[in-house]
């Protein structure tokens, strides 16, 4: 996608998920974004990045007709950097999915990428290959997650680390059969983790910090 398409599209995403935002290249200006506006942000980001460019406008064009009743959510600054970190996610995207189904990376608990114990890996091209891929990819991740913590003025929590555990919650939710995935660090988020569909579909329960393979074949669905 170009440069320009990209910023076509997230001129949409921003006119639809937050209807009175301005389009802004500074943080000259803060808003209150709570958890359900991180949420929310990150769910949607991650379905962009996922979805083909011809696919993706026609779903945001769509995305505030589903739920009239939701009111209104803060404005988001959409930076430079983040439509940069956005394409760059947006291309390595099948790669990451190819490599996941392999078993090479999983998703940690702090929505980053960690190279997981394989075979594979013993080649050290497939390795080094592997590292850069995620080294990449973590920075550009890296780069969301400071832009929308900067934009945070909650002091009831540390905003970055608050933004990263959200966004670690919704990739776990959109992971495939197969992908290897890392629980919650504390008791608490573990055991809501537990509860939830992905955390009953396990065939045992992982300690807190724990790593597992959601079961069913790579490749496949949720």
């Amino acid at each position: 996608m170009t440069k320009r398409g990209l910023a076509a599209l997230l001129a949409i995403f921003v006119g639809v998920l937050f209807p009175t935002a301005c389009l802004r290249t500074s943080h000259d200006v803060h808003v209150q974004l709570d958890v359900r506006h991180v949420r929310r942000a990150s769910q949607e980001i991650e379905k962009a990045v996922a979805r083909p460019a011809a696919q993706t406008g026609e779903s945001l064009r769509n995305l505030g007709t589903a739920e009239p009743a939701r009111p209104a959510l803060a404005p988001l600054i959409l930076t430079p950097a983040m439509e940069r970190a956005l394409e760059d996610r947006r291309e390595r995207h099948p790669f990451l999915q190819h490599f996941k189904s392999l078993g090479l990376m999983g998703e940690n608990s702090s929505g980053m990428l960690e190279t997981r114990q394989s075979p594979h890996l013993e080649k050290p091209e497939v390795r080094r290959k592997i590292e850069e891929t995620i080294i990449a990819e973590n920075q550009a991740r890296s780069v969301l997650y400071r832009e929308i913590a900067a934009q945070t003025t909650s002091t009831e929590t540390d905003s970055l680390a608050q933004v990263s555990e959200v966004w670690a919650e919704t990739l776990r939710s959109q992971a495939s059969p197969g992908d290897w995935i890392q629980a919650p660090l504390s008791e608490t988020s573990a055991q809501e983790f537990l509860k939830s569909e992905m955390g009953r579909s396990l065939f045992s329960a992982p300690e807190p910090g724990g790593w597992f393979r959601l079961p069913g074949e790579p490749g496949g669905h949720p």
